[in-house]
């Protein structure tokens, strides 16, 4: 979950991390509660589209996404087949 706060969140009609559509709740005219839909590591713009037009990328509209722990084999069921 993540809170978005900003102005102009009035007819909001998208969030999107990077080019992927996020669900999304707009609270206020201020405030919007998003979660962050799965994406590769690395840092993505957030954007907020309304019928007015859309936000403006900046270094405060951006997130990152980290890279997580490789999997790890424990085990196989057979060794040969």
């Amino acid at each position: 979950s993540v809170t978005i706060t900003g102005t102009g969140f009035e007819n909001v009609t998208g969030v999107y991390f990077g080019d992927v559509y996020a669900d999304f709740v707009v609270n206020s005219p201020t405030s919007i509660t998003a979660t962050a839909p799965p994406q590769y590591a690395g840092t993505y713009d957030v954007a907020v589209y309304t019928y007015g037009g859309t936000s403006v990328a900046s270094s405060a509209s951006r997130f990152t996404y980290p890279l997580g722990d490789p999997p790890a084999l424990t085990a196989l069921s057979t060794s040969s087949g």
